[in-house]
This record gives structure tokens, sequence and C-alpha cells, in this order.
């Protein structure tokens, strides 16, 4: 790739947007977090759509009752994961800093794990069969992948290789040389192939687990290829 001085200078300029919505005294309210408030409220409305008008074998009163059980998943998983991922060290050294999730620090594969376990002990609490509940989880997946990436970008994070396209952005914290979110356009892609792979069938009363993995593979897979 050869990057020239046009490329430099005509590339597009990084959006200025506060990582913090709103601030009151030590209280904040970043967009990343509402990236998960959202993405969970939005995940949850969607799947309860779907199984009040027959589209699961769930009823809504059994989401109803996961989302409590996927906020902790998805939350301590990802922060666990983070620890133990990212840097173990530090956080062996300082375990108070465990606990500062506002500081951020979350982790994609932890947050995976994190909500795979979540269903398996509701499934099993419930008496319920463990793919009815993933292939039902699985269609909602890309609200919350999405959501999250839109605030990794207004956090100027994950942004990529040096870039010649016309597209690229300087990002604040990736150097002087432009840059194409590589990360952003893979989940643009990924979300493409959830849309076409996961939606159920209306009236489907079986376990469709081939939807549910595939979305768990790939997109797992596509953010180790990253």
């Amino acid at each position: 790739m050869h990057l020239t001085v046009w490329n430099v200078l005509y590339s597009l300029a990084f959006p200025v947007i506060d990582p913090v919505l709103v601030q009151f005294g030590p209280f904040t309210i970043r967009w990343y977090a509402l990236s998960y408030i959202f993405g969970i409220l939005l995940a949850w409305r969607y799947t309860r759509a779907l199984a009040a008008r027959g589209d699961s074998p769930l009823t809504p009163a059994m989401l109803d009752d996961f989302v409590t059980w996927a906020v902790l998943g998805i939350v301590l998983g990802g922060r666990i994961g983070y620890v133990l991922f990212y840097q173990p060290v530090f956080y062996t050294e300082n375990p108070a800093e465990i606990f500062a999730v506002w500081r951020g620090g979350m982790s994609f594969h932890g947050g995976l794990i994190g909500i795979i376990l979540a269903m398996a002990l509701f499934a099993r609490r419930r008496g319920l069969r463990f793919f009815h509940l993933t292939d039902a989880i699985a269609t909602a997946t890309p609200i919350g992948l999405f959501l999250g990436r839109l605030a990794n970008f207004v956090n100027g994070e994950l942004f990529g290789r040096p870039s010649n396209v016309p597209w690229a952005m300087v990002f604040p914290n990736g150097g002087p040389l432009p840059a194409i979110r590589v990360s952003f356009m893979r989940q643009r892609l990924k979300d493409c192939c959830y849309s076409r792979c996961l939606p159920l069938p209306r009236g489907a009363t079986g376990a469709c687990a081939g939807r549910a993995w595939r979305a768990v593979f790939f997109s797992s897979g596509m953010r180790c290829a990253g």
C-alpha cells in the first residue's frame, strides 16, 4: 500500500464526539454504557415480540425472566474475560481495579462465554431445551453488536490499519496516518450474514441449533481473525 501526501491531507476527519454524554459530579453516563443498556433492552423486546407472535417455542414471560440472567452473563463475563485475557498481571497487582468498570475494559469473548453459561443455567433451571433458548437469543445478537461497534467508534477504538482508500479517517489515538476501521467494516458484513441466516421461520417450534451456533462461531472466528 502506498500512502501519499494527498491521502493524508484529504482523508476524513474524525468527528468530535465526547464519549461522555452527561456528567453530574462523579456520576457519568457514557455512550459505551448506553450501548449495553439499549442493546440489551432492544434485544429483549425483539425476542419477546418473536415469542408473542408464535415465532419461538419460548413464551414472553420466559424471556422477561431471562433478561436478568443475560445482564449478569454479559457484564460479569465481559469484565472477567477482560481481566483474564488482556491485563492479568495488572489486575493481580491491583485487585481493587477489577471493580472499576466505569474506567472501561470489557471483553467480547468473555461476554460470549458469560451469555452461553447464563443460557445453559437458565435452560436447566426452567427445564427448557438449550437450543430453543440459544436460537431466540441469537436472532437478537446483531442489535447489541451493532450498537457496541458504534460506541467503539465514538471512543476512537479499534481503528484498524493505515489505508489509502477515500473513506479512511485519521483517528485521535491512531497516529498521523489515515486508517480504515477493518473491524467496523467487518461488523457490517457480520450483520448482513446474520440477517440472512438467523430469523426464525413463523411458527417454528423445533430446535434450530444450526442458526444459533452459526452466529456464535462466525462471530468468534471473525473477531479472532481481526
